[in-house]
């Protein structure tokens, strides 16, 4: 047996690998060591050996594992597969031997034993690789002389029609076949070049003859051409005018070869004519149809481009395209459309040829096209899918819909502005329609009113010692000066004076304004605060209408929190004037902030809703404005804006 085999070893161990190397190649194999299940398969897959020596429990891949695998490649199933364990069991062997392995050999191992089982499997190996071969050869070789007999059968039966059919295609093709006989200077046509020449068939012209019926100015090029044929035997492909008997010009590819006979020497010329006038034609139309897309493509006032599919780039694209994303022609050609800002990233780009590649064709889908100098353009895209030659090719136009866009915007708002400005006129009417009726109410309850409290003194002196009475007068009383003041607020709404505006310390109003309202929130337990900015400038205001609409907002602030709530009054002054927060940590208001300020709505038991309604009026007459808030740690807010001082 001969020791000049390939021999991989596989062992996680190294020194069982140092060992197994040294016995092996003292003995005369080629050794290739590997220490995991990837290093022997990819080994195995550059250069496999002629055997392999394969432990069993490896670490990462077993070696049972790397068995299958390689059993499982038709280029490595046939490597015999010695199997390496410390301890191996029935069930062990079997599982070996059932995936393919050819024997075990037991760690520690006997030299001798591993030598010779080596040998024995490495030549059984060999043997069964050279029957294999055999067989191999033995197949091809009977595979051919199937074939060649199959050949022949087929090549006799259609050897009949093998000659219509090519005639059939040779007419099809416009194509004929031809012979020229040096010694003889006759030309032989077939069928169909007779045809190409308007000849009759069995049609056999002189060399000289053949060459005239060609255009003069192609005459020399077909007798050069044959002349050179025949003395050098080099052929010739070429293409040639003539005029047909009946008049036409036609254009014909004539190819020539030379036949030499036995002693070496030019004996005849073969060849054929194809007949390419409709193609040249066809050729013709197609420039021109070409010329006619490009002209109408450049020309198109909708920006236009032509780009591949599969990677967005630019092949051809108009000046419109150009012009819109503010770049030159040049500047676009071969870039992609993410690099001129048709798409922002790969991503965008992908999913909408994922879509072309789908569906063929997209319309009018929103994209927004980031034009050269940063600005942003709203674009409907239309594109369109087409082959040609080897790439997909996408069509396409791009309408820019930004000026419609802000049109659109513009109108909405403006629509939005009258409808504001309609609620804020039926508003208004609504208010003054309220206003006048508050005022004729007043005027007709405050006579009944007058003639109830000038009534309730002389009752209360009859009623002496009468409790039960006096407490009713008392209620009366009450009842009365609550109707009275209800009277007061309406007329108040209805007949509000124009503000008497005058330049005032906005920080004094307010401290006046806390030190009379310090007294109920001590009373009802509730902490009342200032936190003004310093320096805070003077304002132009009529200070006792301020003073009211402040009263009125910490007094609507203290009724929101309970005892121990707090209540902010903060001032700051901002580019418009001075802004006065009044701010609590109650529950925040439970309705729709615009309801808070309509003519009597209120959400409290005592009141009839005109405190507010009244205190904006108050500020809006004098150009500030009034706007309530809910927090969002919990509680509410009022701003009042007080205008500067004028100068």
């Amino acid at each position: 047996m001969s020791n000049d085999g390939s021999v991989m070893i596989v062992d996680d161990t190294h020194e069982i690998l140092i060992v197994l190397a040294h016995v092996l190649g003292e003995a005369g194999y080629r050794v290739r060591p590997a220490d995991t299940g990837e290093l022997a398969l990819a080994a195995v897959a550059a250069e496999p050996p002629e055997l392999i020596l394969l432990d069993v429990n490896l670490d990462g891949i077993s070696g049972y594992e790397v068995c299958r695998r390689l059993k499982a490649d038709p280029a490595s199933r046939m490597i015999p597969i010695i199997f390496l364990s410390g301890l191996i069991e029935a069930d062990e062997r079997v599982e070996g031997l059932r995936l393919g392995a050819c024997d075990y050999i037991c760690k520690p191992f006997h030299r001798e034993e591993l030598l010779t089982r080596v040998g024995i499997h490495l030549e059984a190996y060999r043997m069964r690789r050279r029957v294999a071969e055999q067989m191999d050869a033995l197949q091809r070789a009977n595979a051919r002389l199937v074939q060649e007999m199959s050949e022949r059968r087929k090549a006799s039966l259609a050897l009949g029609r093998s000659e219509a059919l090519l005639s059939a295609t040779a007419s099809a093709a416009h194509m004929g076949g031809w012979e020229l006989d040096i010694r003889r200077q006759v030309v032989t046509w077939t069928d169909e070049t007779a045809r190409i020449h308007d000849r009759p068939i069995g049609y056999q012209p002189t060399l000289e003859e053949a060459i005239s019926f060609y255009i003069p100015a192609d005459q020399p090029t077909i007798a050069a051409a044959v002349q050179r044929a025949i003395q050098e035997g080099v052929g010739f492909d070429l293409e040639l005018g003539f005029i047909t008997t009946l008049g036409r010009l036609r254009r014909v590819r004539a190819v020539g070869v030379a036949r030499r006979g036995q002693d070496g020497a030019v004996e005849s010329l073969l060849g054929v004519f194809q007949d390419v006038t409709d193609l040249r034609v066809m050729e013709t139309n197609l420039l021109q149809s070409q010329e006619l897309f490009r002209r109408v493509f450049q020309a198109s006032p909708l920006p236009s481009a032509l780009s591949r599919l599969n990677d967005g780039v630019l092949l051809e694209i108009n000046p419109a395209f150009a012009t819109m994303l503010g770049r030159s022609q040049d500047a676009c050609l071969g870039r992609t459309s993410i690099e001129v800002g048709i798409f922002p990233d790969s991503a965008t780009r992908q999913v909408m040829a994922d879509r072309l590649l789908a569906e063929r064709s997209i319309s009018a889908q929103e994209i927004v096209v980031q034009r050269a100098d940063g600005e942003k353009l709203d674009i409907l895209y239309y594109g369109v899918t087409c082959q040609i030659g080897n790439d997909q090719i996408i069509i396409s136009k791009l309408i820019d819909v930004t000026e419609r866009k802000r049109s659109e915007a513009a109108i909405r708002r403006l629509q939005e502005d009258r409808a504001k400005a309609m609620e804020a006129v039926v508003n208004s009417e609504r208010d003054a329609a309220v206003g006048r009726l508050a005022a004729r109410v007043a005027h007709e309850v405050n006579n009944p009113l007058a003639a109830m409290k000038a009534h309730l003194a002389p009752m209360r002196r009859r009623a002496g010692g009468l409790n039960e009475v006096v407490a009713g007068i008392d209620v009366l009383e009450r009842q009365v000066d609550r109707i009275a003041r209800l009277v007061r607020n309406l007329l108040d709404f209805e007949r509000q004076r124009a503000p008497d505006r005058a330049p005032a310390c906005i920080g004094e109003v307010i401290s006046t304004v806390i030190s009379l309202a310090e007294a109920r929130a001590r009373a009802e337990g509730k902490i009342l605060q200032i936190d003004c900015a310093p320096d805070l400038p003077r304002c132009s205001v009529d200070v006792d209408q301020i003073q009211q609409v402040l009263l009125n907002l910490i007094g609507n602030a203290l009724d929101a929190v309970a005892p121990g709530g707090h209540v902010v009054v903060s001032a700051g002054r901002t580019a418009e004037g001075v802004v006065v927060a009044i701010q609590d940590d109650g529950p925040g208001f439970q309705v729709s902030l615009d309801r808070l300020f309509e003519p009597f709505y209120t959400t409290k038991e005592k009141g009839c809703g005109l405190g507010l309604p009244l205190s904006r009026r108050i500020c809006e007459a004098h150009g500030g404005w009034l706007r309530a808030a809910n927090l969002a740690g919990g509680g509410a807010v009022f701003n009042c804006l007080l205008p500067l001082e004028r100068t």
